[in-house]
């Protein structure tokens, strides 16, 4: 049997998982020894494959039936492919769990638990389905020349070597159109097994879930931290909140206080309310002179109104201004 080593090397199996992997197939072949794993080299990736014969009944008498399943890379999540090798133009019947093209849907008859079924448990359920629903007559089945039951080289060995290349990429697009109508198929009496391989096994599980646990732990205590961030957060904004209210809240009292307070009269001496009057009328006399000058400037108006207009207004001013000041 290939070793661990050349039957994983160049796929994109899960590192941490290969072991298991090649426990589960150990454990399978216990059962099923006429199955055996072997690498396919696909154009575009490596696969790992399992391919052999099994025993089906049809009408009480054993029949040999060829079987050929492929590995997905997300193994064990997803179930192998599996499907009967036939040559162009053999009679074969379909069902429900067998298309016409020998492709085995085990989705109608197998659930599989992701990283709790077991390969034999798989081609156990295969057997006892094809069994109750035969694929073939006992005539044909004789007829159909199953694999070879030595071990294949690593590009098929069987004169079926050559239909894996008609397996697809997508192997879960196979599995989510068939529902499960029949429950999991219980196993045949248990051989005895090699501890040492169920250990590793279980050892490889358990880190697995191990990581698992500890990403969750990580990624809820980092939302913890969020969420107390938040709420930190929350708090001081709405004790910013409380305090702004309440210097508003003062603020708009002690304005309502000050408008209602009315303003004192403060007496202004007549002296220098006179002096200001006054003043202010010099600065409008000296502001309309200066608009006189720029009028003249601008050749608005004619020297002899421009001298007029100053003369009328310097007389106004003296009356106005210039004499009431100086009698008093």
């Amino acid at each position: 049997m290939i070793s661990k080593q050349d039957l994983f090397q160049g796929t994109t199996f899960n590192a941490q998982l290969q072991g298991a992997i090649y426990t589960d197939i150990v454990a399978m072949r216990e059962w099923f020894p006429t199955i055996y794993p072997y690498q396919y080299q696909y154009p575009q990736y490596i696969a790992v494959l399992l391919q052999g014969t099994v025993q089906i009944t049809i009408g009480g008498q054993d029949c040999p039936l060829p079987l050929s399943m492929v590995l997905p890379p997300n193994f064990p999540d997803l179930p192998p492919y599996a499907t009967i090798p036939i040559p162009p133009g053999f009679p074969l019947k379909p069902s429900n769990g067998l298309q016409p093209n020998g492709t085995i849907n085990t989705a109608c008859f197998f659930q599989w638990i992701p990283r709790k079924s077991r390969l034999a448990q798989y081609v156990n359920a295969i057997i006892q389905y094809l069994s109750s629903n035969p694929p073939f007559t006992m005539a044909d089945g004789l007829r159909l020349t199953p694999p070879k039951t030595s071990a294949p080289s690593s590009q098929g060995g069987s004169q079926y070597g050559g239909m894996q290349q008609q397996y697809p990429n997508q192997y879960q697009n196979q599995y989510s159109q068939y529902p499960n109508q029949y429950p999991q198929q219980s196993m045949p009496p248990k051989p005895q097994v090699n501890l040492a391989e169920i250990q590793e096994q279980a050892v490889v599980e358990a880190m697995s879930i191990v990581d698992d646990l500890n990403r969750k732990i990580m990624a809820n205590e980092h939302q913890i931290m969020e969420n107390k961030l938040v709420c930190d957060m929350a708090d001081i904004i709405n004790d910013v909140q409380t305090i702004l209210n309440d210097h508003v809240s003062k603020s708009k009292e002690e304005l309502k206080s000050l408008n209602a307070q009315p303003l004192p009269e403060v007496p202004i001496d007549p002296e220098i309310e006179q002096q200001l009057e006054t003043r202010a009328k010099e600065e409008t006399y000296d502001e309309v002179k200066e608009v006189l000058r720029e009028t003249f400037l601008a050749q608005a108006i004619t020297v002899d109104e421009y001298f007029q207009t100053v003369r009328d207004i310097s007389k106004n001013h003296f009356r106005q201004v210039l004499l009431p000041s100086m009698s008093s």
